[in-house]
């Protein structure tokens, strides 16, 4: 068991082993790897799937003195994190894919 704790929710945790993960995808500028997320070369994020059917933004960055955060987000962030990252929603399992496909298409104009 990996348990990590929640920054914006006091005494919660999750399993990180037992969590689904999702990274954020980087582009190379020519110098450095971008986080398309976060547009940054040094702070990067990675959202899990908790056991327990939450959603989890994990940050993390390189600069110097700087914390983790995991924050528990809502549906509607979980879903643009997928689409700016390039996940093809419907490739994802069935569970997370039946969530996210009725917000996807209110999204849509």
């Amino acid at each position: 068991m990996n348990r990590i704790y929640i920054t914006n929710k006091p005494n919660a945790w999750f399993d990180k082993d037992n969590a689904e993960c999702f990274d954020d995808e980087t582009y190379w500028d020519g110098n450095n790897h971008i986080s398309i997320w976060n547009n940054s070369q040094f702070i990067r994020s990675t959202l899990y799937y908790t056991a327990s059917k939450n959603w989890v933004l994990h940050t993390h960055s390189a600069y110097q003195g700087s914390r983790d955060s995991f924050e528990i987000i809502d549906l509607e962030s979980v879903t643009i994190f997928f689409i700016k990252n390039n996940y093809v929603i419907e490739d994802l399992q069935a569970d997370v894919k039946s969530l996210l496909l009725p917000l996807l298409k209110e999204m849509e104009v």
